[in-house]
């Protein structure tokens, strides 16, 4: 017997984090970016300070779902692996932390893969304008399995 998921709002499941470093020229960063086709985050770089032009950045957490402002509507978002831990976007993504008591971050990861979650965020907004914001992200909808029935 198959039994469905309710729909629940990404809203319900994910906080969006807006936390911001000044960026120390003597040190040295990590950075990373988002794949398109929801292919995941991966490193892009790891440079110092001296060489990042906006100063002001965004600490990734390992677990977090990030997007990517303009990329999103081609599958840059993902999950943040362990290794990319601590490294550091622009404000042109968006993190979102992830209500771990509600949802299984790897659900997510799997379902943000799906054409069914990438309809919705490819529908989002005008066909003019590429980029989507926070409580676009937030509006989105996924089935909500039971955290017992993931293993």
């Amino acid at each position: 017997m198959s039994v469905a998921w309710p729909l629940v709002a990404l809203e319900e499941l994910l906080t969006h984090r807006k936390e911001f470093i000044q960026i120390n020229d003597f040190e040295k960063y990590k950075r990373c970016r988002v794949k398109l086709h929801a292919q995941g985050i991966v490193l892009r770089d790891a440079v110092t300070g001296a060489e990042i032009k906006t100063k002001k950045q965004q600490v990734c957490k390992a677990g977090e779902f990030l997007v990517a402002e303009i990329d999103a509507k081609v599958g840059g978002f993902g999950i943040v692996p362990d290794e990319l831990n601590g490294s550091i976007v622009s404000s042109h993504y968006f993190l979102f932390g992830i209500d771990e008591a509600k949802l299984d971050v790897r659900f997510l990861d799997f379902y943000s893969r799906t054409p069914a979650f990438r309809d919705q965020v490819a529908a989002q907004g005008s066909t003019n304008y590429a980029a989507i914001r926070p409580n676009d992200v937030l509006g989105y909808s996924i089935p909500l399995p039971p955290l017992h029935g993931i293993t």
